[in-house]
């Protein structure tokens, strides 16, 4: 079965190794003045749904939604697991049948693409933390923003600047510990101490030739100027310059040395956070290494028992996007060619909730919402703010060329 897993992550991979090369071509059509190339038909459908250069300065909330329900339907194709969660509340709010799907990153992309290729335009609105790919299939063309009216002065420019962020990027991906074999923190002070003899085989993660955002979270950990500070955590934890021998950088031999370290591979961030926060658990956890921080709401959902590090691994215990990064959050947009529009533009605001973090941002509170009115303490009282977190994020173009290298590597340790 693993290996089976791995050969549907080999063909994504290579899939999205051309996908990639596919989507920052400039597709041969009339060209606006700004934005991707518009054929006519792509044109048509924008001037009726009114989006891209069509969208209205002043927009009749009530004609959307009026016509949102004349549509009836809507389809969502998801990386968030909670997207289901939303349908009772929106179908009680609105005369729209919602249909969700929660798919993860690879496939998604993967599946979009293909379906939008063959004239089968099934999505409406895509929600994915595949952030890359969703700003080339918007600069492409594929995906188009809309930003409801009344959001759109208490979201910041930069995260509705090339399209709209449902909720922030925050710390991202964390460590967790299991609080009832350690009622106070493992004593570990350095990312580094993780490749050690002493934790050989008791550190739990994310697949990430199975799992995107883990895999996203190490596309930005071996960024270059990351990988610099890996370089310096290195010599502050054992008195001497970092010997890469045959690896890129710091980064690329931390990933080495803690796969070789018995890494206990698993398929999903709930199955690492399952095998990290079991109550009472007769022998040691593993630590969750590098796990989406919204997790910690199975804290309370499932009776798990864990935590994040705060502020103790240096040089960074969360694989969190800075603030000054271009890419950033979960990326929300309307499909090319959407056959419910109106209705998507009505999830999609719908999605941003209301000022207190309620409405249809209620299964996301775990999350730091983007909208600045809006203040939802975490689970637990957690504040993001307090880890230490990656301080360079990547932008696109760095992304798009250098990421395939990260595919490859993994592919040559992993397998």
């Amino acid at each position: 079965m693993k290996q089976t897993w791995k050969t549907v992550a080999i063909v994504l991979i290579l899939f999205l190794t051309g996908l990639s090369h596919a989507l920052a071509t400039p597709q041969q059509e009339s060209t606006p003045a700004e934005g991707p190339a518009i054929d006519p038909q792509l044109d048509a459908w924008l001037r009726e749904a009114q989006l891209g250069p069509y969208t209205a300065d002043d927009e009749d909330w009530n004609e959307v939604v009026r016509r949102g329900e004349e549509e009836g339907r809507v389809v969502i194709y998801s990386t968030t697991s909670r997207i289901h969660r939303l349908k009772d509340l929106f179908e009680s709010t609105y005369d729209i049948e919602l249909e969700a799907y929660n798919i993860e990153t690879l496939q998604l992309i993967e599946k979009f693409q293909r379906e939008h290729d063959a004239g089968l335009y099934n999505a409406d609105v895509i929600l994915s933390d595949g952030i890359i790919e969703m700003y080339d299939m918007v600069q492409n063309g594929l995906m188009w923003k809309y930003v409801p009216e009344r959001v759109a002065d208490v979201v910041p420019p930069a995260r509705q600047d090339w399209i709209l962020e449902h909720r922030g990027g925050g710390a991202g991906l964390v460590i967790y510990y299991n609080e009832d074999w350690w009622p106070t923190p493992p004593d570990v002070t350095n990312l580094w101490e993780f490749t050690e003899e002493q934790w050989r085989g008791k550190i739990a993660m994310a697949d990430p030739l199975q799992h995107g955002g883990t895999l996203n979270g190490l596309r930005d950990l071996v960024y270059g100027p990351n990988a610099e500070v890996m370089a310096e955590a290195y010599e502050q934890r054992y008195g001497r310059p970092i010997d890469l021998g045959e690896f890129a950088n710091a980064s690329y031999k931390f990933l080495a040395d803690i796969f070789a370290n018995n890494v206990l591979m698993l398929p999903s961030d709930d199955a690492v956070i399952d095998a990290a926060g079991a109550p009472n658990p007769p022998t040691q956890p593993p630590i969750g290494l590098f796990v989406t921080l919204s997790k910690i709401r199975n804290r309370e959902e499932r009776g798990l028992v864990i935590t994040p590090f705060y502020g103790q691994i240096e040089p960074f215990e969360a694989l969190g996007t800075p603030n000054t990064g271009v890419i950033l959050g979960a990326p929300l947009g309307v499909a090319a060619r959407a056959r419910h529009p109106y209705a998507a533009r009505v999830l999609i605001d719908f999605l941003m909730g209301d000022d207190e973090g309620f409405g249809g941002y209620e299964p996301w509170r775990a999350n730091k919402p983007i909208r600045t009115d809006v203040n939802i303490p975490g689970p637990g009282g957690y504040d993001d703010d307090q880890f230490n977190r990656l301080p360079y994020g990547p932008d696109p173009d760095w992304i798009r060329n250098n990421r395939n290298d990260l595919a490859d590597f993994l592919l040559t340790i992993l397998l």
